[in-house]
């Protein structure tokens, strides 16, 4: 017998559902954002190289099959994006910003979905459904 209000029911997790998520994961080769980021969390990634490059996108690239969906160009494209973006927004303050790996994570996955929306929109839907 079981306690009342009990229930058997599969636990479903939020990022399961998401659509966009899975997609990006599977850019990524990854099965989860958790095995994606799981040797991400050094803070020596949070900084970056001689040429201004994140050590996240050498991390990134160094585990990536190249694939024509998203190549190493592409992603080195993104992160010039987001270092471009940190220094202007770090110009009027004291240190520049450093993302942690989470927020770095998040400004790639909006820079891959900004450049599919607006320049490859039905690849985009195609890829999924």
């Amino acid at each position: 017998m079981t306690k009342k209000g009990a229930t058997n029911k599969k636990k479903f997790l939020l990022s399961d559902q998401l659509i966009l998520n899975r997609y990006l994961l599977r850019l990524f080769e990854a099965d989860s954002f958790e095995s994606l980021t799981k040797d991400m969390k050094d803070a020596s990634l949070e900084e970056l190289d001689v040429d201004n490059v994140s050590r996240f996108y050498h991390h990134l690239t160094s585990r990536l099959i190249e694939q024509e969906n998203l190549t190493k160009e592409m992603l080195r494209q993104y992160d010039e994006n987001i270092v471009r973006y940190t220094f202007e927004i770090s110009e009027k303050r004291e240190e520049r910003i450093k993302w942690k790996y989470f927020q770095y994570l998040s400004l790639l996955f909006t820079e891959i979905y900004l450049d599919r929306y607006f320049h490859q929109r039905e690849q985009l839907l195609n890829d999924c459904s």
